[in-house]
C-alpha cells in the first residue's frame, strides 16, 4: 500500500495537481506573499513540470531563504529532493523520510 502511494504521489499528473494547488494556495494566504517568492515559485514550478529539477532547486533554494516559513516552498524544495534521489539533503532540512 505504501509502495503505491509513493508511487502515485511521484507521477507526473499527481505532481502537476500539487503544484496547480500549491500555487493557488498563495492567493489564499491573509498576509501578501513576496512577490519574488511568487515568481520563484511559479518558474520553478515550471521547470518540475518539465521534469528539469536540476533547474527549479536553486530557485526553491532561493524561495526558501528569502521566506523560511513558506511551506510551499519547503515541499517544492522536497519533492525536486526526492525526484534527484537527494535523500541526504531531505534528511538534512527535514530531518526523516517515511
Amino acid at each position: 500500500m505504501k509502495n503505491q502511494i509513493i508511487a502515485k504521489i511521484k507521477s507526473t499528473k499527481f505532481l502537476g495537481f500539487y503544484l496547480c494547488v500549491c500555487l493557488l494556495g498563495l492567493s489564499a494566504v491573509s498576509a501578501q506573499p513576496n512577490q519574488t517568492v511568487i515568481k520563484l515559485l511559479q518558474e520553478s514550478a515550471a521547470f518540475i513540470q518539465a521534469g528539469n529539477f536540476s533547474e527549479a532547486e536553486p530557485l526553491l533554494r532561493r524561495a526558501v531563504s528569502i521566506a523560511p516559513k513558506n511551506a510551499d516552498a519547503h515541499n517544492l524544495l522536497g519533492i525536486v529532493f526526492d525526484q534527484q534521489g537527494k535523500i541526504a539533503e531531505i534528511i538534512k532540512r527535514f530531518g526523516r523520510v517515511g
